[in-house]
């Protein structure tokens, strides 16, 4: 005590009160000056965080849409195969019915884009898909005629040699739109994590010319900003209600999946799964219930696979299962026996034993398609064949399935 006295007495010897209150008043300026730069950084990082997240969405908005597109015009396509396979007038007025049906969500979806704001880019392609499709549409017209006059053989000719390249014209167009969302929502991230960067390196320098009050500052600001940063990262490749893989990361395990093989020769497998009744499940147990139930199927199909395998949700009640280094042809048909077996059993449910089963569409590499979108069509038009079979079993792709 006698010390601090001392070295009390001694400091005010050396500073005079002029001095003491020109560094307090210099401390305080500091420290007011460091308060507001901390503020301006997190505000700098908030609003470019609040930009990141209205660039994403619009342009997750945009992929949602244009997946929309996609899947009804290929139902346009499907139906039309089925008006020509089956004879019985009322199931052809249902599937007229939904023929309908499906080209009106295809043109609520394409009016929703239009409404939005658009690049020009973006608007050439929409403009460009519309013109393709003035053309399709009278082919199908056509199609749908021919069956009416019981001129099949036509009706079939037809489809094949002009409807289906008409309208695969129009989805390819739609899948380019598709994927140009994917590379500028990419883009976008890039752009708002470098700003975000940017705030870290500032909050830093502001933190070290207040030792600890810095650190800790800087500290928490960092550890907010990483975690915020991990979990967009992680959402924008994965599902948030099951934590598989998404489409996009799909896509891309897919994509160099098939470069690995196309270099060793070797085979690959993919499942194409859906859940039976889905839409039934969530009618008449509500959607937490249909949620568990997909919960529980990922658990039940993941356990049948290797680690190297990836399960991923495709959307809704749709999954994805990619086998790499199959081996042989009847490993892959002896995992899809497995996963229709596992799904088989009911799922316990608040009381209730909820129905689960899946149908599965299995295409090969290099059989069944040398790219991603044919694996993956193929393999939706297999798993399509197994639900027209009875559903809960599996199919392997033909070629007879695409008409």
């Amino acid at each position: 005590m006698e010390l601090w006295l001392l070295e009390q007495d001694d400091l005010k010897g050396m500073c005079s009160p002029g001095t003491i209150r020109l560094l307090i008043a210099g401390f305080g300026t500091l420290l007011l000056l460091m308060i507001a730069l901390i503020w301006l950084s997190i505000s700098n990082i908030q609003a470019h965080q609040i930009r990141l997240d209205q660039v994403v969405s619009n342009h997750m908005a945009k992929v949602a849409l244009s997946h929309t597109m996609h899947n009804h015009a290929r139902k346009r396509t499907t139906g039309l195969l089925r008006l020509l396979l089956n004879d019985d007038p009322f199931v052809r007025d249902e599937e007229l019915q939904q023929f309908s049906l499906n080209a009106a969500r295809f043109t609520e979806a394409r009016n929703t884009l239009l409404r939005m704001h658009l690049s020009r880019d973006e608007q050439d392609l929409l403009s460009q898909q519309g013109k393709l499709t003035h053309k399709a549409v009278p082919l199908q017209q056509k199609v749908i005629t021919l069956i009416e006059q019981e001129q099949y053989q036509e009706a079939n000719r037809v489809l094949n040699e002009q409807t289906i390249p008409a309208q695969d014209a129009v989805i390819a167009v739609v899948d380019r739109f598709y994927k140009f969302q994917l590379e500028a929502a990419r883009q976008a991230q890039v752009a708002a994590s470098d700003h975000v960067a940017q705030g870290q390196t500032l909050i830093l320098l502001v933190g070290s010319t207040t030792v600890a009050l810095g650190i800790l500052i800087t500290f928490v600001v960092i550890r907010t900003v990483r975690q915020r940063g991990a979990r967009d990262a992680y959402l924008a490749t994965h599902d948030p209600l099951t934590g598989l893989p998404n489409r996009t990361l799909l896509l891309d395990r897919l994509h160099h999946a098939l470069k690995r093989q196309h270099r060793q020769g070797g085979m690959l497998g993919l499942l194409f799964i859906d859940v039976d009744k889905f839409k039934d499940i969530n009618d008449t147990y509500g959607h937490a219930a249909g949620d568990m139930v997909l919960r529980t199927a990922t658990q039940r199909i993941a356990y049948q696979l290797r680690e190297s395998d990836t399960l991923a949700r495709l959307s809704g009640d749709e999954f994805v299962v990619l086998l790499e280094d199959t081996g042989e042809r009847s490993a892959v048909e002896a995992t899809a026996q497995r996963v229709v077996e596992c799904c088989g059993q009911p799922v316990r449910v608040a009381g209730h034993d909820i129905p689960l089963s899946v149908s599965v569409g299995v295409a090969l590499y290099p059989e069944h398609g040398q790219s991603e979108d044919e694996l993956l069509s193929h393999g939706d038009a297999a798993m399509y064949r197994s639900k027209q079979g009875g559903r809960n079993r599996w199919q392997v792709y033909q070629p007879s399935i695409a008409g």
